[in-house]
């Protein structure tokens, strides 16, 4: 509703900036989608775990971009959290992780 209180100049101004992208994923396709674009930085046998704090951290992101803390995240940004997720599974680090809040979150991460 609050697009209906903008003076039409504003209005106008705003549909003008939109952009309709038909044909994208649905977002029940999206994480299926991202692992297949990431198919090279999923570690073997923790893709499930990857993708979850790939995706708890982009939650993050909007989040804060809905606080306007920040306006967008660059694609160095996202590709340097892929890479310190990525680099959490080598042979001799792996995240520990703990029931929080009904689900299995890593939380913190230490060195064998």
């Amino acid at each position: 509703m609050a697009f209906l209180k903008l003076p039409p100049a504003q209005r106008a101004v705003f549909v003008q900036r939109m952009r309709v992208i038909d044909g994208r994923p649905s977002i029940d396709d999206l994480d299926a989608q991202v692992r297949v674009k990431l198919r090279a930085a999923l570690p073997d046998g923790h893709a499930d775990s990857f993708m979850r704090q790939l995706w708890a951290w982009w939650y993050e992101q909007t989040v804060e971009m809905l606080q306007n803390r920040h306006t967008s995240v660059s694609v160095t940004r996202l590709m340097q959290r892929i890479s310190r997720i990525r680099d959490d599974y080598t042979s001799d680090r792996l995240p520990t992780t703990v029931d929080r809040e009904g689900g299995n979150v890593p939380t913190r991460r230490h060195r064998n």
